[in-house]
């Protein structure tokens, strides 16, 4: 139908149709309040987001640090129990070595310790 027409027409026709709105200047307007500040609720926004994120950050940094220590604890037991087992096999100058080259300069000690204080298992008779 418009096509036929022209749009100069077709801009005649509408705008003839379109009912006349009369403005009441008793009421107020609708849109944002005078006292609403966009820039300032953005950068609460954005201010909320950047703390939401330090947080996770250092949420997983603490599980990160929890689960390193859960492995040193394992990795200390381990290797207490290697060294046990090797002096309980009377293998003194092992445990010693087991405990060094594991980096538990106090367990060495106390594998020291030990061996010192024990005497020698007496020799099989031939």
């Amino acid at each position: 139908m418009f096509a036929a027409m022209g749009l100069a027409t077709a801009l005649v026709m509408t705008s003839v149709g379109a009912p006349i709105i009369q403005i009441d200047p008793r009421i107020a307007m609708g849109g944002t309040p005078q006292d609403y500040d966009g820039l300032s609720a953005y950068r609460a926004a954005r201010e909320q987001q950047q703390q939401y994120r330090r947080n996770e950050a250092a949420m997983e940094a603490a599980r990160a640090e929890a689960a390193e220590a859960a492995r040193a604890e394992a990795a200390a037991a381990l290797l207490r129990e290697q060294v046990g087992g090797l002096l309980a096999n009377d293998d003194c100058p092992g445990a010693v070595r087991a405990a060094l080259a594991g980096g538990d300069f106090s367990l060495a000690r106390e594998a020291r310790e030990f061996c010192a204080g024990t005497t020698p298992a007496p020799a099989a008779p031939k």
